[in-house]
């Protein structure tokens, strides 16, 4: 329930476009669409700075 919860205010922000900095992307990374062992987070604070990049790893779904 939680999980449907976040996703709909997540697809709401989408849904609204860029609205400025700092801005935050997220990607997941598997061998399948159903087990992503791999996630990076960037952080760009504002226009023309490199993005903080930190990368989480796990062996089971992350």
């Amino acid at each position: 329930m939680n999980l449907d919860k976040s996703t709909k205010r997540i697809a709401k922000k989408v849904k609204n476009g860029f609205q400025g900095y700092p801005q935050i992307s997220l990607a997941y990374y598997g061998q399948s669409t159903e087990l992503a062992n791999k996630v990076v987070v960037e952080f760009i604070s504002e226009a023309g700075v490199p993005p903080q990049t930190q990368t989480f790893l796990s062996d089971m779904d992350a």
